[in-house]
C-alpha cells in the first residue's frame, strides 16, 4: 500500500519531471542488462527502432496527436544513441566469443 504522503508528493511533480525520471531508469536498466549480457544488443537496437517507427506511423491526426508521437519517437532514438556506448561494448563482446566459438570448432 502506497503511503499517503508519497501519493500526495506524486501529484505535485509534473508530468515532465515523471517522464524525465522514468526516460532515466528505463535507459539505466536497459544499460545495465545489455552489459550483464542479459539483453542482445541486436535486440536492444531492433526493439527501439521498431518503437520509434511505431509512433512516427502513429503521428497522424490531430496536432496534439502528431507532436507526441514524434516527440516521443525522437526521445526513443535519443535513447538508443544513449546506450551506444554500450552497445559497442557488448557487441564487442559478442563478436570476440563469437570467434572464440568459432576457433574450438574448427580446431
Amino acid at each position: 500500500m502506497r503511503s499517503p504522503f508519497l501519493l500526495g508528493t506524486m501529484r505535485q511533480i509534473s508530468a515532465d519531471k515523471t517522464g524525465f525520471a522514468s526516460l532515466t531508469i528505463v535507459e539505466l536498466l536497459l544499460q545495465e542488462l545489455i552489459l550483464k549480457d542479459i539483453l542482445d544488443d541486436r535486440d536492444v537496437k531492433r526493439l527501439l527502432k521498431a518503437a520509434a517507427k511505431r509512433h512516427e506511423k502513429s503521428a497522424n491526426g490531430s496536432p496534439d496527436k502528431i507532436e507526441l508521437n514524434m516527440e516521443t519517437a525522437t526521445l526513443i532514438r535519443l535513447l538508443l544513441e544513449g546506450l551506444q556506448p554500450a552497445l559497442k561494448k557488448a557487441k564487442k563482446k559478442r563478436k570476440s566469443m563469437e570467434k572464440v566459438a568459432l576457433n574450438q570448432t574448427s580446431a
